[in-house]
């Protein structure tokens, strides 16, 4: 019974996810004219969640209050934003305009009502499960905004390597507060250093080399977040495997002919998925080995 409200809770949670990853980016003046300037190159243009063309007022995470269509700028009722089923209700379709809601919404809420409820059946109902849910929420909307616009916002990762140094010094100082994959401060503080610090080196070497940027320092600082929660060695780990993730996901869009060779393929996600799986497996034997 308690697994079905941790489920509902996700759920609602992914809800506000999907907020964050649509207001965050589009809140920046920089990314509309982004946006706009892709839109007038025709041969250049992706398509990336923007504003309705009629929409007028400030965006930001609260403003405005109510939820509204992308597409006519109509605000939602309550039947419209129930997290999962009103995507149903609604056939995948905007009550209004009828424009198609993009299927990242019910994902959204569905996989972060199964990170809740993973992380509840992994940790149970204490502080790791509070923390783990909070860094698969933050990498997940890091994952969307990283895939549509190429960048991972300071709003993000600033906030999230306080949290991590916050819950660093509380797990050393605190023992009957443990929270495995967390480390105690002095490692956490380490981890930022040389975490950061090593995937920087490898930025400006491939800068020096290649003579173009290889990282943003959006992926540098996500990597700062790994620092500060897991340490230098969760830092190695995760650089890794997102490594092997982006380049065996890389080659198969080659192969597969879904993107050109050459074409950019943000490193952010498999950075994500590469900490997601650390939270969970970060102490198995085999990764301790390595």
């Amino acid at each position: 019974m308690i697994g079905v409200f941790v489920f509902i809770f996700g759920a609602i949670i992914g809800s506000f996810l999907t907020v964050c990853a649509y207001r965050i980016p589009l809140s920046r003046a920089d990314i509309r004219e982004e946006i706009k300037e892709m839109e007038e190159e025709k041969e250049n243009f992706r398509k990336v969640p923007k504003l309705p063309d009629n929409f007028s007022q400030d965006l930001s995470i609260s403003s405005p209050a109510r939820s509204f269509c992308p597409k006519c700028g109509a605000t939602l009722s309550f039947w419209q934003n129930i997290p999962i089923i009103s995507w149903f209700l609604l056939r995948g379709r905007c009550h209004y305009c009828k424009e198609k809601i993009p299927f990242r919404y019910p994902l959204t809420e569905i996989l972060t009502a199964f990170f809740a409820l993973g992380s509840y059946y992994y940790f149970g109902f204490s502080l790791a499960f509070f923390i783990a849910f909070f860094i698969l929420c933050i990498l997940w909307v890091i994952t969307l905004i990283d895939y549509d616009y190429y960048i991972i916002p300071n709003t993000l990762t600033y906030p999230s390597i306080a949290a991590g140094l916050i819950c660093s010094w509380a797990n050393g100082r605190w023992h009957f507060l443990p929270v495995p994959f967390c480390q105690n401060i002095t490692e956490s503080l380490i981890g930022l250093v040389v975490g950061a610090g090593f995937l920087l080196l490898i930025s400006e070497a491939f800068r020096l080399i290649r003579g173009k940027i290889g990282l943003g320092m959006g992926d540098i600082k996500l990597l700062a977040v790994t620092g500060v929660f897991f340490g230098y060695q969760g830092s190695f780990v995760t650089i890794f495997i997102g490594s092997v993730l982006g380049t065996l996901i890389g080659v198969a869009l080659v192969l597969f002919k879904i993107q050109k060779a050459g074409h950019y393929l943000p490193f952010g996600p498999f950075l994500a998925a590469a900490n997601a799986f650390y939270i969970f497996y970060g102490a198995h034997p085999l990764v301790i080995s390595f």
